[in-house]
């Protein structure tokens, strides 16, 4: 009782799923079915209307600090964006010690490729900090057959939609080249992922107070400028809204790694909990003055949300990349124009 007092506006608490960009072929089977349309799970919601009315957004995250580190809370300025690859090589089959003349080795095609795109990464330039980290996985593979699929997934990473768009280009170019040069086909298949995340200044400056009022200034590290380059689907919330993204310590080992543990579950959990109630308390007393400012002055990266899912749709590609005809002439088309 009470603790809305003095406060306007509204706080929805909203529990959002598939922020792990994951199970491609699993989200793409939903995505056909028509159970969803996007592998994010914000970007999903933005896309059911279930963040309609929302005016500004702040999320927690847990972070590798745990025990005798300095710093409780810590935030970056933004992280890199990325887009959901799987490609498919398709070659023939043959008996692999009897007869390999006859078939297409479908694994070669995507070594080749993956060769291709690595000797592409030189003119990747450092201010677009752009990843692509691929895993091959092998389609009903035999040590005696030829194998005549080899499925590859893979994310392009980068700072901006623009710069992903631009290098993505040139890795299917790569990608396709490889086919081509082995006689097999490949399958492209590229889906939108998530925006690069992009904090507000002023929200980040507010949320670095309210961590400094709840635990000491030498406990909280906000960083301006600095940009991380992994991935997070809380990026195209911020395409569209004040919003960002601060990190609550407590958790030791490596991100995604086997050692990855949470050795203090108050530091993580409980601190992050009171950090968002200093934080509501802030942005909505006083008739809401500094919510109200921060999203009068906030820029979008994009005029409307219209505008902001028909950037993202533009990365949608299907592309049967190589055809030959009966002579084993090749056409080559491994782009949208």
């Amino acid at each position: 009782p009470g603790a809305l007092d003095g406060l306007c506006g509204k706080i929805r608490l909203i529990a959002v799923p598939a922020e792990e960009m994951i199970q491609l072929a699993f989200r793409e089977n939903l995505r056909k079915e028509g159970v969803i349309s996007y592998m994010g799970g914000k970007v999903e919601f933005m896309h059911r209307g279930i963040l309609d009315g929302v005016d500004l957004s702040i999320m927690v995250h847990g972070t590798i600090a745990g025990e005798g580190e300095p710093y409780d809370f810590s935030c970056g300025y933004g992280s890199n964006g990325c887009m959901a690859k799987t490609i498919r090589y398709k070659g023939k089959s043959s008996h692999a010690g009897g007869a390999p003349h006859l078939g297409v080795n479908a694994q070669y095609a995507a070594m080749l490729g993956l060769q291709a795109v690595n000797d592409l990464r030189e003119t990747f330039q450092e201010k677009d900090t752009i990843r692509f980290h691929p895993i091959m996985m092998g389609v009903n593979c035999a040590v005696n057959i030829i194998p005549d699929e080899m499925k590859i997934e893979s994310y392009v990473r980068g700072h901006s939609i623009e710069a992903m768009k631009r290098e993505n280009r040139k890795v299917n170019r790569a990608l396709t080249g490889a086919a081509l040069a082995i006689g097999a086909g490949v399958e492209l298949c590229d889906r939108p992922g998530y925006s690069p995340e992009i904090h507000d200044p002023a929200l980040m400056k507010l949320v670095e107070q309210c961590c400094v009022d709840l635990v000491g200034e030498e406990h909280v590290k906000f960083n301006y400028t600095n940009w991380g380059t992994g991935s997070s689907d809380f990026g195209d919330i911020t395409c569209v809204m004040p919003g960002m993204q601060f990190s609550s310590s407590g958790v030791v080992g490596t991100f995604h790694g086997i050692d990855f543990q949470v050795v203090d579950a108050d530091r993580l959990c409980v601190n992050a909990t009171k950090a968002q109630l200093f934080v509501a308390d802030a942005l909505l007393n006083n008739g809401g003055a500094a919510a109200k400012e921060i999203c009068k002055n906030y820029k979008p990266q994009y005029p409307s949300i219209k505008a902001y899912f028909e950037a993202i749709n533009d990365l949608i590609l299907d592309k049967d990349a190589v055809k030959y005809d009966e002579n084993g002439n090749a056409t080559v088309d491994f782009q949208n124009v």
